[in-house]
């Protein structure tokens, strides 16, 4: 089996019991080491790198939407966002 993105349920464990990723550097302090890489913005320019993370999850929510994980601060939370964007990926074997 070759490399994938995570589900969103995937990336809904993970944060989850028994990780409790609560803050930011929480995910970093994981095993997985995810940190704040920020995105591309849809005009193309780097933003939030640094204080936030967001990463693509392989859950389309429509056409243009997909499911994404996003950590900043004290939140944890999957959201659906444009595809558009350039996150990051965490690619699972």
């Amino acid at each position: 089996m070759g490399w994938r993105l995570p589900t969103s349920t995937e990336w809904s464990n993970a944060h989850g019991a028994p990780q409790n990723w609560v803050a930011y550097a929480d995910s970093y302090n994981s095993v997985l080491k995810i940190h704040g890489a920020g995105y591309l913005s849809t005009a193309g320019s780097l933003a939030s790198r640094g204080t936030e993370g967001i990463y693509w999850s392989s859950t389309s929510t429509s056409n243009i939407n997909a499911s994404a994980y996003e950590f900043y601060s004290a939140l944890n939370v999957l959201t659906s966002v444009t595809k558009a964007y350039g996150f990051s990926v965490r690619c699972l074997r």
